[in-house]
Formats: structure tokens, C-alpha cells, sequence
């Protein structure tokens, strides 16, 4: 049940509130609006507040401290003009705030730049966003029944030529053009222009109170409110002379950080007036609207909680002596005897897999991912204070008397805590980087993992947004949790589905019985588990299983012995555990294209780091067997040979022939979706021909055997669906078995005749994996290889 209040003088809108939940309205500055209480009460407040601000700079530096006016002030989004930060990008915040901003490219001096600071319910209503410029950058939402059109602006400063500033306007329009026409327009920033009072021809977009001035850039804002049908809501209502003016510079103050509304929210908008309290450093004050009711179709739902963390165990600790000798004695203790000959394999897994996980628990602890509580080092307790104090004296200053000797005082007193500030910040700073540069350098002795994890966070500076939206088939925005990992599911099952039922998986040829007619003398030596396990790369994500190869590497010799027990029971059975069959897709954005597209994003499978083990032993017997088959065009995944030798190769080839006066005609071919398409059929019956069959063919395929996948969103794994096509991403095996059959697929052009002839040497193509560069003397001959191919 909900109680209707009625509106407050001020021009509250009309509320639902929670029935319990006390609604006085207090008088002059505690005025408590029943949006507010409502909000506190456990629901969402119908109200929302959009603000826009000159920063002047320092976008990375402010961040922090507009973070905290946000909360302070309960806004729901800021718009920064100004930032002067270069590229465009993402970050996520402390909260679950979302940065977003658009500036010149890096090669160019700090200039410009606009940015939106969204909180964590607006990042949840969020539906697309797009950066135009380095002076404009719009977002879409979906405020429960409005559909909403945000355009964040920084415009050309009004001394600009009128050719620059009629192109910057022309761009609006071309934005605003593509706001759809349900949705509701809001443009604001620092539109560096005087609208003035004169409403003769501009009823409609120009209220009665404000700056009567007008220069040649508000004459352009009012012709395209005019055209657009917006509104300048700074002149709607009557303020002071200090809550009017957006910009204060010695003895000149003026009005041109503005907000441009559409008529149509003309009911909805509450108030805009400016707050002098808000201090970042700059000379323009923080403007604010209060829209009501754009969020009443969501005021029953419940606030947005902080992004869920997981548990992930500290296995990198292992590296350490003194936890290396305590796991080695727990998970000694842990582990039952196994007999390799008696047990099933499923169940000699999970009595070594148990056995680990808990002993790493106990020995290294867990720590929380995902919390999204990171903050910049240098934002602690010492610099929180000194930015209390020099807000405190900002507040002081406004405070003063019409005393100039006293204002003056106050003055200077702000200007000395102004300047104590931001030494003392970048003392801070400074004392943070040395710190890095120091624990960067022991990194890259101790610990290489972390030395380039930090290494790629600082290059790639920006984040992805959370996966809490994608689009439909019918590019609809979904948001609910159950339709976005519907959605995931549904495009990646049909990413790894038999295109031709005809042809099958192939998940058939494993049976997981013992075949009396094989050979049963080809065990596998310790010696061979012991060169698998000490290539196992340390600080890998773990799979389902959460077992690190931490864990086996420096397990000692009972977990040593345990896997070679395991593996020679699953090569004479021809089965191996579920664990090792299963993997978690993650989602990583590719840096282009929409966030909410499922196909701007690589996949990244994490399979179980154990199953590497057996893998690795089962690849060196198929390298061994198979090589001689190769074509020696062929560089990638095998030993001795790479990349740069087919680079050195053809540029001899080009340099030769060139010499030789002879033209060169090439072709570079890439395979799209190459490892995903693999027919398993065939691949299993081509591979008898390389050598490859018998117990090794039958242990080759019980990995392949009913192969499941689920996608990670967020922390959540929906359920697992079948991958019937490709070979397995994150497996030891894929590229030999990749190569192998790509070597079959492209015999016909290993036979053929076409070529370029160096001596006595053909050479018709060049390949690396699944990259090919094909090789003609001949436009024609060119073509038929292309066709052969």
C-alpha cells in the first residue's frame, strides 16, 4: 500500500511513499522533499537530478571528489565539459559508477573533451550511448516510462569565427536528428553562449528570468531550441542574482552553462538553478535540474545493490617456500590412497580435486574479486582531509560579509588552502608512483604475472561496461538478469552448433570402455607427466573445477603421483572426468563496436588448468607421430619454426624475383571463425591418415566426448549447453589438431602446379596457422589459387 502526498510550494511532484515511512516537510534549509524520503525508505525516488559542470581539467584528478558531491547532492548524472582528458572510453567507479567521456586523440595537446558521470541506477537504465567528438557525446535511457536523450556539449567559446561556431551547432542538429521520436531530448553543458530574456518569437524556448545579454552564440542555442523544440530551463525560474550565474571570473559573471529541455518534460521539470558550495577548482558552479516522475515506472523497484564479488583462492601464494611446505603436508593428508586400477575415473578426480582445493583454502585463503571498491591509491585519508578543509574554506569565502577586507581575507585564506591542496596531492602522488615503479621492478624479478597484469591495466586504462544489458535478435535492450543470460547462452550455443545435422559432432566415436584390440604396453611414463606438470604456466584463471596450476605444479610428488595414476586410468579407459570436458565462456569486449552486442565480443574459454596435464601428454605423442605429414608450408604450433620465418620468406621471395625482373602477385587470406568451424566428423576421420589412431585416437576424443560450455555474466553461470563444432578454445590439443586439419582441407593445393619457381623450389603458399598468404607470378594464376583454396 502507498500514501498520495500532496506536492510541497516549492513544487514537489506528487509522490507514492512507502506507508510507514514518515513525510513531514520541514521549512527553510532542511526542507525534506518526499522524493528523498521515499528513497531512503527502501524505495526509489520517482525524482531525478542531472547536473552539468564546467571542470576546467584534471577529469582523472576530480573524479574522486565529484564522486563524493554526487552522493552528497543525490545526483543521478553529471555532464563535464571541459575535461581536457584525450581518447574516449569507459570506467567503471567506486559505487557502481560509470565515467564516460570523449576527447582529442592522443597525438594532440589536452583540449576540450566532454564526459558523462553516471550513478549506479542510471548505469542500470542505460541503453546506448555514443561519442561523436571531442565536444559532444550522447547517451540513451529507458527512466522507467520515459525514454530519454542525453547529449552532453562543450561548445566553442563565443570569441570563436561564426564558420566554427555554425558547424558546431550544425552538428547538434545532426545529433539531435537522431533522438527517436518517443524519446524525451536533454542536451547541457557549457554552451558558452548569452540567450538573454527577449522572448518576442521564442515564447516557447525562453523563460522571463535570467541575463538579459545575447551575443551571436546564443542566437545560434536559440534557433536550434526553436527548431528542436527545447526549452532553456534557466530562465524559467526566478533565483537570486548568485544562483542564476553559472561562471564567476573576477568582476565578470555570466550565465552560459545552461540546460536545453524538450517541451514535452516542460511539467516535468522541477527547478534548475546553480550551487556555489560545490568547489572542483574552477570558475564555474555546479547547475542543476530536477526532473520529476521520470523515473515513476520503476518507484517500486529496489535499489541497486553493489556488483557481487567471488571467492578465488590465493593459489599464487604457493609460490612462496613457507606455503609451498604447508600445502605439501595437507594435501598429503587430504588425499586418500588411490589405486589407479580400481577406481573409477570420475571418482579418483574428485578425491585429488577436493584434496587440493581445500588444502590451497586453508593454507593461502580467498580473496574477493568484483566488488568494483577499487580507488585511486593516492585518494586516502590525508588527502580527504585537506579537501575538507579547503571546501570548508570555499564555504567560509561565500559566507563572508559585503566586507571587502574581510572578503579579502577569506579570499586568500581559500587561495592558501587551494594551493596547500594540491601540493599536498601531488606530493601524494608522486610518493604512489614511486611505490608502483618499486613494486613494478620487484615484480618483474619475483613475480612476472603481476608485473604485466599491471603492465595491461595501465595501458588499456579504460574498462568495459558490466554485462547487465545486450541486445535481442530484433535489437531490443534487454536488462533483466534472466533475458541477458538467456540471450548469452542462446548466441553462443548457436555459435557451437552443427551448421548440417548431417554431419554430426562426432561425439559418438567415444564409447569409455577398454578396447581389448589395443595395444595396452603404451602407458604413460612418469617422465612424461613430470615434463607436462613443469610446463603448466603459473597465475592462470582456473575453470569449474577452481583448480590452479599452482596447485599441481607445486603439489609435490603425492599430486604428481596421484595425476599419473589418473591419466594412465583414463588412457586405458578412454574416458576422462566431466571436469575436464566443461568450460566457462567469458565475454571480453573487443574495444569496438556496441558494448550491447553480443558479436563485439571475443570469447574466452576457461577450461580445467588439470585436464592441460593430459593434454599436453597426448599432443607430444601426436607431434610425434604426425609431423613428418605436415606440409612444410606450414610454421604455426610447431617447434623450431614461427611467425618470422614466413615473414623473412616471402619478403626473400619478393626481393629475388623483383631482382630477377619478374612481378610477384599475393593474396592474403584470413579464415573467419577458423578453430570454431571444424567439422569433428571429419576431423576424426582424416586423423587415422597422420598417424594418429588407436588408443591415442580414442583418448584424442574422449575430451571431445559430450563437451559443455556455459557463459559467465557477471559472477552467474547459467546452464550448461553443448558444443558440438570446433576444436576445444583454451586446450592444449586445438592447434595440432587445428593444423592437421587445415593440412587435409588444403591438400588440393599442395598437389597443384601453380606457383612461383625459385631453382627448383615451388612455392605457392605461405601459412601460419590459420593466416595464408598465397604466392603467383601471374594475375591469373593468383586467381586459380584463390579458387583452389
Amino acid at each position: 500500500m502507498a500514501t498520495r502526498i500532496r506536492a510541497s510550494p516549492q513544487g514537489d511532484a506528487h509522490q507514492l511513499v512507502p506507508v510507514g515511512v514518515e513525510c513531514s516537510v520541514q521549512s527553510g534549509d532542511g526542507d525534506r522533499h518526499p522524493s528523498r524520503t521515499a528513497r531512503h525508505g527502501g524505495r526509489w525516488r520517482t525524482e531525478c537530478r542531472v547536473g552539468t559542470w564546467n571542470v576546467r581539467g584534471g577529469m582523472r584528478d576530480k573524479t574522486n571528489e565529484l564522486i563524493e558531491i554526487m552522493k552528497e547532492r543525490e545526483l543521478d548524472v553529471v555532464c563535464m565539459s571541459e575535461t581536457k582528458r584525450k581518447g574516449s572510453g569507459t570506467e567503471e567507479l567506486p559505487g557502481g559508477a560509470l565515467a564516460l567521456w570523449s576527447g582529442v586523440p592522443e597525438s594532440e595537446n589536452a583540449c576540450q573533451g566532454v564526459g558523462v558521470l553516471l550513478s549506479s541506477r542510471l548505469v542500470d537504465v542505460m541503453t546506448e550511448y555514443k561519442v561523436v567528438n571531442s565536444r559532444l557525446l550522447w547517451v540513451r535511457f529507458k527512466l522507467g516510462l520515459t525514454k530519454l536523450f542525453l547529449l552532453a556539449v562543450y561548445a566553442p567559446v563565443a570569441s570563436s569565427s561564426r564558420a566554427e561556431l555554425e558547424e558546431f551547432w550544425e552538428n547538434v542538429r545532426e545529433v539531435l536528428d537522431l533522438a527517436r521520436g518517443n524519446e524525451r531530448i536533454v542536451v547541457c553543458g557549457d554552451l558558452n553562449g548569452w540567450v538573454g530574456t527577449a522572448r518576442p518569437g521564442y515564447e516557447s524556448v525562453l523563460g522571463k528570468f535570467g541575463d538579459k545579454r545575447v551575443n551571436d552564440a546564443g542566437k545560434l542555442i536559440l534557433a536550434v531550441c526553436k527548431e528542436k523544440g527545447l526549452l532553456v530551463t534557466n530562465t524559467m525560474f526566478n533565483h537570486k542574482k548568485i544562483h542564476m550565474y553559472t561562471r564567476e571570473r573576477k568582476n565578470e559573471r555570466s550565465m552560459i552553462d545552461l540546460f536545453l529541455v524538450d517541451d514535452r518534460l516542460r511539467k516535468q521539470v522541477m527547478d534548475t538553478r546553480m550551487f556555489r558550495g560545490a568547489d572542483l577548482g574552477t570558475d564555474h558552479y555546479l547547475v542543476i535540474t530536477r526532473f520529476r516522475g521520470l523515473f515513476a515506472g520503476w518507484r517500486y523497484r529496489t535499489a541497486v545493490t553493489e556488483p557481487q564479488s567471488v571467492c578465488r583462492i590465493r593459489s599464487w601464494k604457493l609460490q612462496e617456500a613457507d606455503s609451498r611446505d604447508k600445502y605439501h603436508a595437507r594435501v598429503a593428508e587430504k588425499l586418500d590412497t588411490i589405486d589407479g586400477r580400481k577406481e573409477c575415473v570420475e571418482r579418483t578426480w574428485q578425491n585429488l580435486r577436493d584434496g587440493m582445493v581445500s588444502a590451497a583454502e586453508e593454507v593461502c585463503g580467498t580473496i574477493k574479486r568484483g566488488s568494483s571498491k577499487r580507488r585511486d591509491a593516492w585518494w586516502n585519508d590525508e588527502v580527504k582531509e585537506a579537501v575538507k578543509k579547503k571546501k570548508k574554506a570555499w564555504l567560509d569565502y561565500l559566507a563572508s560579509s559585503n566586507d571587502k577586507d574581510m572578503r579579502e581575507k577569506m579570499k586568500e585564506r581559500y587561495r592558501l588552502q587551494k594551493v596547500h591542496t594540491k601540493a599536498l596531492i601531488e606530493e601524494v602522488r608522486e610518493r604512489c608512483r614511486m611505490e608502483a615503479d618499486e613494486r613494478l621492478s620487484h615484480n618483474f624479478k619475483e613475480k612476472s604475472k603481476l608485473f604485466w597484469k599491471e603492465v595491461g591495466r595501465t595501458r588499456s586504462g579504460a574498462t568495459a561496461l558490466r554485462m547487465n544489458k545486450v541486445l535481442s535478435r530484433t535489437n531490443d535492450v534487454l536488462s533483466e538478469k534472466s533475458d541477458v543470460m538467456q540471450r548469452w547462452s542462446e548466441f553462443y550455443r548457436e555459435m557451437y552448433a552443427c551448421d548440417d545435422l548431417s554431419e554430426g559432432s562426432g561425439d559418438d566415436a567415444v564409447t569409455g570402455t577398454p578396447d581389448p584390440d589395443l595395444d595396452d604396453t603404451e602407458v604413460i611414463s612418469m617422465k612424461e607427466i613430470e615434463r607436462a606438470i613443469r610446463s603448466l604456466k603459473c597465475g592462470k584463471a582456473a575453470g569449474l573445477d577452481r583448480v590452479t596450476a599452482e596447485m599441481v605444479k607445486y603439489g609435490g610428488p603425492r599430486v604428481w603421483d596421484s595425476f599419473h595414476l589418473l591419466c594412465n586410468l583414463c588412457w586405458r579407459t578412454g574416458d576422462v572426468p566431466d571436469d575436464w570436458r566443461s568450460a566457462v565462456i567469458v565475454p571480453l569486449y573487443k574495444g569496438k563496436g556496441s558494448h550491447f552486442d553480443c558479436g563485439c565480443y571475443r570469447a574466452i574459454s576457461l577450461t580445467s588448468l588439470a585436464s592441460k596435464v593430459y593434454s599436453k601428454v597426448l599432443t607430444r605423442r601426436m607431434q610425434e607421430k604426425s609431423e613428418r605429414f605436415l606440409w612444410e608450408a606450414q610454421c604455426g604450433f610447431r617447434p623450431g619454426r614461427g611467425c618470422t620465418d614466413q615473414m623473412f620468406s616471402l619478403r626473400m621471395i619478393t626481393e629475388k624475383l623483383l631482382a630477377a625482373n619478374q612481378k610477384i602477385f599475393c593474396a592474403f587470406v584470413d579464415l573467419e571463425k577458423a578453430f570454431d568451424k571444424v567439422v569433428r566428423k571429419k576431423m576424426w576421420e582424416l586423423l587415422p591418415g597422420y598417424g594418429v589412431d588407436g588408443r591415442l585416437l580414442r583418448a584424442v576424443q574422449s575430451l571431445y566426448c559430450d563437451c559443455k560450455a556455459c557463459v559467465r555474466v557477471g559472477h552467474d553461470l547459467p546452464p550448461m549447453f553443448n558444443v558440438q563444432t570446433g576444436v576445444k578454445q583454451g586446450c592444449v590439443m586445438s592447434s595440432w589438431l587445428f593444423i592437421l586439419y587445415l593440412d587435409s582441407c588444403l591438400q588440393k593445393l599442395k598437389d597443384s602446379c601453380l606457383g612461383v619457381k625459385l631453382g627448383d623450389i615451388k612455392v605457392n603458399c605461405l601459412l601460419y596457422a590459420d593466416d595464408a598468404v598465397l604466392i603467383a607470378p601471374s594475375e591469373a594464376e593468383l586467381q586459380a589459387l584463390v579458387t583452389c583454396m
